[in-house]
C-alpha cells in the first residue's frame, strides 16, 4: 500500500517562513481534517510542511488513493492526501469525506472549495487564518 503516506499523529504544527506561508498556527484533532481555501492559499504547503518534516517523498495522486485506511492505519498514525478528491463530483466528495470522518482515524488532507464541507464531521482548517508571504 506505497500510494498512503503515513505519519505520525499530529497535534498542532507552527510553519514560519516555509513556502508561501509566512506564519500558520494549526491545531489538528483525531479523525477527519480538512485544510480548506481557494487556489494558492497555502492548503499545499502544509502538506509539504508535514512531509518536509517527516521525511516523506510524493504522495498518492487521485486515482491511486486506497480508501481502506482500517486496514493500513495502526492508531498512533495519520494519512496525508493532497488535493485526492479533485477527481470526484461533490456527491462521490461528500461520500468519500464521510467515510474519512467516521474511520476513526486521523486524517489530514487539502480540499478546494467546491465541495459544501459543512454536511461533513471534520476539523475545518480554513487557510483565511494563515499569513502569507507578499
Amino acid at each position: 500500500m506505497e500510494e498512503i503516506q503515513k505519519i505520525p499523529k499530529v497535534d498542532k504544527i507552527k510553519i514560519e517562513d516555509f513556502g508561501i506561508i509566512k506564519k500558520a498556527d494549526i491545531e489538528f484533532k483525531g479523525g477527519l481534517n480538512i485544510i480548506s481555501g481557494p487556489n494558492a492559499s497555502g492548503k499545499t504547503t502544509v502538506i509539504n510542511f508535514l512531509k518536509d518534516r517527516y521525511n516523506l517523498k510524493d504522495l498518492p495522486n487521485g486515482e491511486k488513493i486506497m480508501l481502506h485506511i482500517d486496514r493500513i492505519l495502526g492508531l498512533n498514525e495519520t494519512i496525508l492526501m493532497d488535493d485526492v478528491l479533485v477527481t470526484l463530483d461533490e456527491r462521490g466528495a461528500l461520500e468519500t469525506l464521510n467515510k474519512l470522518s467516521t474511520s476513526g482515524k486521523q486524517v489530514i488532507l487539502t480540499l478546494k472549495d467546491y465541495v459544501d464541507i459543512s454536511k461533513v464531521k471534520a476539523n475545518i482548517i480554513n487557510t483565511k487564518n494563515f499569513e502569507l508571504k507578499q
